[in-house]
């Protein structure tokens, strides 16, 4: 089946984005669903603007990870909004076994293209799980007990 063919008839926006840019690493599909003036507002205080400054992200993930698989385990639309939940597996490059981390965002949508999404997704986990943060290491934050040098 061609990448730019829906997997099925009922199929999101949300999941196509998912399935055919991150699980099927589709650069072209980047084009094709987020609007020209789509912007996506995550970690960094400056959102990402537009479909190349996407394309520049993705391709710093695509250098960092492999075997990327993202999968919407819930979904809800009300008009132009969707909410959705997603689970997101991939390998760290140098490592061996995958890391799982989940995460989700509001999306405004408008036909067949993103607009805007708000995004938050638990990066504590994947750096936990690529063994870069230790193990609840939060939880001994916020409960007084972690003592972090300062300098």
């Amino acid at each position: 089946m061609s990448s730019t063919v829906k997997e099925s008839a009922n199929e999101s926006i949300v999941r196509e984005w998912f399935r055919r840019v991150w699980n099927q690493l589709d650069v072209n599909a980047i084009d094709e669903l987020f609007a020209p003036d789509g912007v996506a507002h995550w970690l960094d205080a400056e959102p990402v603007r537009g479909p190349a400054a996407f394309r520049e992200f993705h391709q710093a993930l695509r250098s960092s990870f492999h075997d990327i698989h993202v999968e919407v385990v819930r979904e809800i639309q009300v008009g132009d909004l969707v909410a959705f939940q997603a689970e997101v597996r991939l390998v760290p490059v140098g490592q061996e076994a995958p890391v799982t981390f989940n995460g989700g965002a509001f999306a405004r949508v408008q036909g067949r293209q993103i607009v805007e999404t708000w995004d938050n997704w638990n990066f504590l986990g994947l750096l936990e799980g690529m063994g870069a943060l230790l193990q609840w290491a939060l939880r001994l934050a916020l409960a007084g007990e972690l003592k972090v040098a300062r300098g």
